[in-house]
Formats: C-alpha cells, sequence, structure tokens
C-alpha cells in the first residue's frame, strides 16, 4: 500500500512538473513573438523539412483519436498562439489567432486537443457572439433542482418551482415557461400567453419517461402525473412516504421513488388505477444514480447496489475515502467514479472493485460527477471548476472549463450532439460543445478573416510560410 502511494506522488509531481515547463516555455514565446517555438534551433537550410517533421511529430503512447482532446496539446506552436489568443484583447485579432491555434494543432500532432487550444476558441467566440452566447437565459438568482433532455428539448427546473422547456432555435434555445395555468413564450421581444390545463401547484423534482410524460413531486408531498398528448393529470395523494424524497426515477412500468430509507415503486394508470410498492432499505441514502445493473445508493460512509426486481440490497466492497459524496457509474456498468469532500475523485473496477484512477483537480467539495463515451469523465466542484478526465491514464492533465461565477450544482452530457450543460447554484445554465470543431464553425460563421502577412510575421513568426487558416465547414450541425 505504501509502495502504491509512493508511486502515485510521484507521478502526480512528474506530471505537474511537465506542465509547469510547458507553461513556461508557453510564457516565453509570448514575450518574444517574432520567434516560432521549436524553429529558432533549426539551421535555416533544413528548416522546411525540420518544420514538416514538427508538425507531424507525435507523442508515443497517446491515443489520437479525431474524437479524444483530454490531454495538453503537444504541439507547441498551436499552445503558443493559444496564449496569444488568450491575452489578446484586441479582436479579430483574437480570434484569428484562436483560429490558427486550431489550424496549427491540426497540422501538427493532430486528434487530441487539450485546454490552452480550447479555451483560446471559447474566449474567441464570447468576444464576438457575446458573453452569453452559450447560457440558457430564464432562471436567476435560484439553484437548478432539474436539468434533463427529453427529445429535441431541455427541461429545467428551478428551487423556486418554475419549470422551463426550452427548445432549439438555430444555435439558441427558446424558453417557454411553465408556470400555474400558463404557458409563457418568449420569442423576441413579443410574448404570447397560451392557456394550459396543467394546474396551479408548486414544484420541487420533476422526472418524464420515454412517452414524455412526467411525474412531478409537489411542495405540499404530494405528487402530479401529467399526460401531454391528452393534457390529463392525475393527482395521487401521498400518505405513506417518507420526506424528503431524494429522487424520482421513471421505469418501465411506472415511476421509482427513493427516499432517505425507501424505495417506492408507483404506477397510476388512471386516477382510479393507482399502485404503490414499498422497501424499507435500512440505510439513510445521500446519493441515488439508476444504472443498468439496478440502483446504487450512497449514504456518506458505504456505496450499495440495490436490486429493485427482488428489493435485495448488498454493500459494494470499495476502498473508500474520508466523507464520500457524489457518484457515478458508466453506460457499460463496469466503472463507479467517488467524488469526495476534498476535492478528489476515484474510479473502481466494479469486477474486482480494485482502484483503477484517483485524480486530483479540484481544491473543494465535488458537487457532480457524469461520465460520458470515450472513457470520459465530467467532474464538477464547489472551486467553480469542471474537469474532463480521460478515466484510463490519471496521468493526463484534463481539460479544464473555467467560466463560472457560482457554485456547480450539476452536469448533463449530452453525447449524441456532444454538449455538455453545467448548472450553477443562482440558476445560470452554459453549454459547451464538446467537439471544438463547433466552435471553429461559429467563429467563421462570424466572417473572422484569415491572418495577414504582416500579422503572421508578428505572431507566427518567419519561419514557417504563409499559409494562414482559411475557414470552411468543420462539423455537422
Amino acid at each position: 500500500m505504501l509502495s502504491d502511494v509512493i508511486s502515485k506522488v510521484l507521478n502526480y509531481f512528474i506530471s505537474m512538473i511537465k506542465f509547469l515547463t510547458m507553461a513556461f516555455m508557453l510564457i516565453c514565446s509570448i514575450c518574444v513573438p517574432q520567434v516560432g517555438i521549436g524553429m529558432s534551433s533549426f539551421p535555416n537550410n533544413e528548416l522546411e523539412s525540420d518544420a514538416k517533421l514538427y508538425r507531424q511529430r507525435s507523442v508515443k503512447g497517446i491515443d489520437r483519436r479525431s474524437d479524444a482532446f483530454i490531454v495538453i496539446d503537444s504541439d507547441l506552436q498551436a499552445s503558443a498562439l493559444a496564449s496569444k489568443s488568450l491575452f489578446e484583447r484586441n479582436n479579430p485579432i483574437k480570434s484569428k489567432l484562436a483560429l490558427e491555434a486550431f489550424h496549427q494543432f491540426k497540422l501538427g500532432a493532430g486528434g487530441v486537443i487539450g485546454s490552452p487550444v480550447y479555451q483560446s476558441l471559447y474566449q474567441a467566440a464570447k468576444a464576438i457572439l457575446g458573453d452569453n452566447f452559450n447560457e440558457f437565459i430564464g432562471h436567476k438568482g435560484v439553484d437548478i433542482k432539474t436539468f434533463t433532455r427529453v427529445y429535441d428539448q431541455y427541461h429545467s427546473l428551478a428551487e423556486d418551482g418554475r419549470l422551463i422547456i426550452w427548445e432549439p432555435l438555430d444555435r439558441t434555445y427558446i424558453p417557454k415557461e411553465v408556470s400555474e395555468r400558463f404557458i409563457y413564450l418568449w420569442k423576441g421581444d413579443k410574448m404570447n400567453i397560451i392557456e394550459s390545463s396543467l394546474v396551479s401547484h408548486e414544484i420541487s423534482q420533476i422526472t418524464f419517461n420515454e412517452a414524455y410524460n412526467s411525474l412531478s413531486l409537489l411542495k405540499d408531498g404530494n405528487f402530479l402525473q401529467i399526460n401531454p398528448k391528452t393534457d390529463q393529470y392525475v393527482e395521487i395523494e401521498n400518505l405513506d412516504i417518507d420526506l424528503p424524497i431524494i429522487k424520482i426515477f421513471a421505469s418501465n412500468e411506472g415511476w421509482d421513488i427513493i427516499t432517505k430509507t425507501g424505495f417506492f415503486h408507483l404506477i397510476a394508470r388512471d386516477p382510479e388505477k393507482i399502485t404503490w410498492t414499498h422497501w424499507p432499505l435500512g440505510i439513510k441514502i445521500v446519493e441515488a444514480i439508476k444504472s443498468q445493473a439496478g440502483y446504487f445508493f450512497l449514504d456518506g460512509k458505504q456505496i450499495y447496489q440495490f436490486d429493485d426486481q427482488t428489493g435485495e440490497i448488498d454493500i459494494i466492497d470499495l476502498s473508500l475515502k474520508m466523507s464520500p459524496v457524489k457518484i457515478a457509474v458508466d453506460k457499460q456498468v463496469k466503472k463507479l467514479a467517488v467524488g469526495y469532500a476534498s476535492g478528489e475523485v476515484g474510479v473502481h473496477d466494479l469486477s474486482n472493485n480494485e482502484v483503477l484512477s484517483n485524480f486530483i483537480g479540484h481544491n473543494s467539495r465535488i458537487s457532480a460527477l457524469e461520465f460520458g463515451l470515450k472513457n470520459r469523465l465530467y467532474t464538477a466542484g464547489l472551486d467553480r471548476v469542471v474537469n474532463v478526465w480521460n478515466v484510463t491514464n490519471e496521468n493526463e492533465l484534463p481539460l479544464q472549463l473555467i467560466d463560472h461565477q457560482t457554485f456547480i450544482t450539476s452536469l448533463f452530457v449530452h453525447e449524441e450532439s456532444q454538449r455538455l450543460v453545467v448548472g450553477e447554484i443562482d440558476g445560470t445554465l452554459k453549454y459547451y460543445e464538446l467537439r471544438p470543431e463547433k466552435l471553429v464553425d461559429l467563429l467563421c460563421e462570424a466572417g473572422v478573416s484569415p491572418l495577414t502577412e504582416v500579422e503572421w510575421i508578428q505572431y507566427v513568426g518567419d519561419q514557417l510560410p504563409y499559409e494562414p487558416f482559411e475557414c470552411q465547414s468543420t462539423s455537422d450541425n
């Protein structure tokens, strides 16, 4: 055990030394803009062939698939240009440098993009399109309790009981607020009030199933099931469920309701046919997640697996650290992630319960965890940072998303559209394009032109031939 700890500490310090070395080189490149990174030591008569080798080189052992982008860029020229873009206040130079950084990255190692290039594209998009270009604007000053996607719409519920349905419009989302007996539809400067059969209730939780039916937990402790096709609603009185309710999940036949001490299954086909099934759990649950293999519960000390068909609950024998607060499981139910109050995240192999990885990238309590495809793990903390990790290599530096002003409380990953939505405690909802090509398209659609020859010499250097990035479609919208 001691040797494992020493090994992990050494690996952490080695990765930090690599990062600091790269940071030093990037700072030097900014201070001396006339010199192309990695080019000044080449003899002039061999510069062109060496530049090609430089562009084609790759880092041994790194996965270069086009849809992976977790590690820091191996191409120092791209990172240098990205850093210059981040420090640049003048637009369109800022955007031109961001696009050229992406271009040089593609010419270089390619395939795996890290924080400098991604952040330069993101900040350039904000500079051109506005600070709120990637926000869902509707909730203000309240925590987001529920955020989910049903078909092509998003649904968000805030702590004040306001439910908003977000409909896509080009690259933005238009909010339709469901409030008491009305749906408010905003579009431009006009507002239409449409009557709805939704009864007047304050909602504290809402869940949708595949048929688009919803079950709402009301603040008085009762439930409301709504059929959107007929607008029929069923009010369900709660007589036996102990509060507070941790979470509601859709099931094949109805709804699964998890409280601090019990599991309830609800079927409500109509007002006259309402059935309940109850399994007491004998533990005090603080976190609950659903998987293809059943449910996983956290009681603050241990993790349990629950079979909702038999009612059996078993302890998972994991080596946990102090104060686990969040859990997540991947879609294949092979890996389990545990977030701690310290800010650390551990990933366990569920086939043998061994620790696969330990990630140290937050300086405060983990507030949200979510697995994605391609071995990605998304983590958020009360430090207002989102990290995107490669779970197969704990020594890789994460992609960091740092554009948040308040505590992050929720993460939602939609792999099909390659989009990550982040919820903050003040009601702010922001989405991030997980494919950097989509950010490139945004800049190109805004009319960003290539670097001029003068700008090329000033920012890229005169060692590389003038071959600037020119916009063309890089992603499928």
